[in-house]
C-alpha cells in the first residue's frame, strides 16, 4: 500500500497544476490489538533484557516434558546450552562473553522460540 501512495503522490506531482485538487481515499490497515495464544504454546519471560550479562529465564513448562536451550553469539557460535524438565526461573550468565547481542534458542514440543538477548 505504502508505494501505492507514493506513485499517486508522484504521479500528482508531475501532471497537476497547482490550481488542480486531487482526491484520494488509502484503506486502512488492520489492526491487531492483541495476540491469541494457543493452549500448547509454551509461556517464557525472560527479564531482565538488556542486562549486564545476568538473565532470568522463567518457563511455565508442562510437567514431564523435556526443553532444550542453546545461546549463540552473533557470529553463530553456540556458546551455552541447558534443558530441563519442569517448570522454574533458570538464571542465563553471559556476562564472561562481553557486550552485545546473543540469540537465545529453545526448543520444545518440536517448535523453536527465538530471543534476542542485549549484553550492555
Amino acid at each position: 500500500m505504502r508505494y501505492l501512495a507514493v506513485f499517486v503522490l508522484l504521479f500528482a506531482v508531475q501532471h497537476l497544476s497547482a490550481q488542480q485538487q486531487l482526491d484520494f481515499e488509502l484503506p486502512l490497515c488492520p489492526v491487531i490489538n492483541s495476540v491469541q495464544e494457543s493452549d500448547d504454546a509454551l509461556k517464557i519471560h525472560i527479564f531482565p533484557n538488556p542486562s549486564r550479562g545476568l538473565f532470568n529465564l522463567n518457563i511455565d513448562l508442562p510437567s514431564g516434558e523435556l526443553l532444550r536451550a542453546e545461546c549463540f553469539d552473533m557470529l553463530g557460535q553456540r556458546i551455552e546450552e541447558w534443558s530441563w524438565n519442569q517448570s522454574e526461573t533458570k538464571e542465563i550468565d553471559l556476562s564472561n562473553y562481553g557486550k552485545g547481542v546473543y540469540q537465545l534458542v529453545i526448543f520444545w514440543n518440536n517448535r523453536r522460540y527465538s530471543q534476542k538477548l542485549l549484553v550492555l
